[in-house]
């Protein structure tokens, strides 16, 4: 014979799945690489600019995250910056 037990059962909740964080990180290091970028190394930096930007922008865009200007803003600085830099290194 079975007893019922004289404790509640628990009620367990479906698991949620869990969200994409609300802050964009490669807009954030797009934008971060694209500023450093401005005063050191922009021949390295540049492309890291535009490469997390995109990343970033694309993140925006189709995971709901925020920060998609930003990231437009670290393409143009970091193309900008990077074609500065190819332009001094290239021999004329």
């Amino acid at each position: 014979m079975t007893h019922p037990s004289p404790f509640p059962l628990p009620q367990w909740a479906p698991q949620q799945p869990p969200r994409p964080p609300a802050t964009n990180v490669a807009a954030i290091i797009a934008i971060s690489s694209a500023l450093i970028g401005l005063v050191v190394l922009p021949i390295l930096l540049g492309p890291v600019a535009i490469v997390a930007g995109v990343v970033g922008e694309h993140q925006a865009r189709t995971e709901g995250r925020k920060m998609a200007k930003v990231s437009l803003l670290a393409i143009v600085i970091g193309a900008i910056i990077t074609l500065i830099a190819i332009n001094h290194v290239l021999p004329r």
